[in-house]
């Protein structure tokens, strides 16, 4: 988390990874607590209470299957808790869960990879700001290279 302008931000974050043989675990879990803190005259309404548009919890867990050198499948799923819209903190937007997976396959020795994608899996209407939806089940498909410029074996 970061300080910016009059509001203080603390928190803390844990980010935890853990392979084991086909499969990996990847976690990383935020909580920040946000004050406003600027004294002046007409900022004394808005102080001590919630900085806008900053949730307390992100949560974003990743479960990874490569059962093939060519192919990977992920399972993804982010969270985020309410979060206040203005200083005053009277409104807030609830906070949303959303459950995405994707299919990679690498050609050429690792050096491109298509990736299929399906996000919001579940069709859940979520909010960024209030009123104004995200979009609901979306799908990606990507064509993505990564050729080396110093070392070619590295990737074979």
């Amino acid at each position: 988390p970061k300080n910016m302008g009059n509001i203080h931000i603390g928190g803390a974050e844990l980010d935890a990874g853990y392979r084991w043989r086909l499969f990996e675990f990847k976690n990383q879990f935020t909580y920040m607590r946000s004050e406003i803190f600027k004294f002046e005259k007409y900022w004394g309404i808005y102080q001590r209470n919630d900085g806008a548009y900053l949730p307390r919890v992100k949560n974003s867990l990743l479960l990874s299957c490569n059962p093939y050198k060519w192919i990977d499948f992920t399972y993804g799923w982010n969270y985020r808790s309410y979060y206040y819209v203005g200083n005053y903190n009277l409104a807030f937007v609830p906070g949303r869960s959303q459950h995405d997976i994707s299919v990679s396959l690498f050609f050429w020795k690792r050096l491109a990879r298509l990736t299929g994608e399906v996000k919001n899996i579940l069709n859940v209407t979520n909010y960024d700001i209030v009123t104004y939806p995200l979009p609901g089940r979306a799908f990606y498909l990507t064509l993505s290279s990564n050729f080396p410029l110093n070392n070619p074996k590295e990737h074979q």
